[in-house]
């Protein structure tokens, strides 16, 4: 199970990578919007056959949990965001201003939905009534 989501997340990341990447390099000949996309478009239909795959092979009997490997899960999904940052930071100074306004680093779009509500999903607020009946 956890061999499937790290093949899985690490599916999407690239992408995502990949689409924050050629998003700086829109005034070239070669870019275009299949190019920007299409690994994007690719992953969601990989994911997709997976999904369909494992609804029909679903097992009756639970499977339980690894705590292990959740705490792995987190902390590549931490590296991944910081290093998506420190690539799109660099790029901002190193290339230029991409097309969007969510990847410029002087809007507060960037920092407001690619710094600050990704951080806040982090932490795992806990409440008096949790578990509560």
């Amino acid at each position: 199970m956890y061999l499937k989501g790290f093949f899985m997340m690490t599916l999407l990341y690239v992408s995502l990578l990949w689409a924050f990447t050629t998003d700086f390099f829109h005034q070239y000949s070669w870019m275009s919007t299949t190019v920007q996309y299409g690994p994007m478009v690719l992953a969601w239909a990989i994911i997709i056959v997976l999904a369909i795959f494992e609804a029909l092979n679903k097992e009756d009997e639970k499977k339980k949990a690894d705590k292990d490997g959740e705490t792995k899960g987190k902390r590549m999904g931490i590296f991944a965001m910081m290093f998506l940052w420190g690539t799109v930071i660099a790029l901002n100074f190193l290339v230029g201003e991409p097309s969007m306004n969510l990847l410029n680093v002087y809007s507060p779009e960037f920092w407001f939905f690619l710094i600050l509500l990704p951080l806040l999903t982090l932490f795992n607020y806990k409440r008096k009534t949790d578990g509560m009946a």
